[in-house]
């Protein structure tokens, strides 16, 4: 039993470096210039935080409501794709990360392009992992049945905000992208 507490408990220490790198190269950097570059860094982080959060919130107000709180939401940045929550975050993350390599060429340290560690470990955790794999199962096993979560889910992007899916029974295009 205390080895899978040491498991988990070091499964999620690796994670909080890994995903923390960018942020601790940076501030270990010996010299930090901003340019037009780390600004537009900025602001992509800054988006992937508002649609992290915006996404979050949405869901959050959904489930409070008793008519819907076990529907699968489909409204707001939800109509846009099946999981906007961890395109923000991914996208917080690769902004980081970008704005460390900046860094590292413009001091020519190295090192700093480890920060890409921090994007990689977040996708590889949220899309083959623990996020989507397992919301995937449990609404299958909810709604799989559904046509209108099928229709969702044929027509919504996995990830990358997109167009909502056309209305069930309508005609619309192809499927759904990543």
């Amino acid at each position: 039993m205390p080895l899978r507490f040491l498991g988990a408990w070091t499964l999620q220490a690796v994670w909080v470096v890994l995903v923390q790198m960018p942020i601790i190269l940076l501030s270990q950097a010996v010299e930090t210039r901003s340019n037009a570059l780390s600004l537009a860094c900025l602001l992509v982080w800054l988006t992937g935080f508002v649609l992290e959060a915006v996404a979050d919130v949405q869901k959050f107000e959904f489930r409070q409501d008793p008519a819907k709180r076990h529907r699968f939401i489909q409204s707001g940045l939800w109509a846009h794709a099946r999981h906007p929550n961890y395109f923000g975050e991914i996208t917080m993350w690769t902004a980081a990360a970008a704005a460390a390599s900046i860094c590292g060429v413009l001091t020519s340290n190295r090192t700093l392009h480890l920060a890409w560690l921090s994007p990689a470990f977040t996708s590889v955790l949220l899309l083959k992992v623990s996020g989507v794999p397992m919301i995937t199962a449990a609404g299958e096993k909810k709604w799989g049945h559904e046509p209108a979560y099928q229709h969702y889910i044929k027509h919504t992007n996995l990830l990358l905000p997109g167009s909502p899916a056309p209305p069930l029974g309508g005609s619309g295009g192809g499927g759904a992208l990543i």
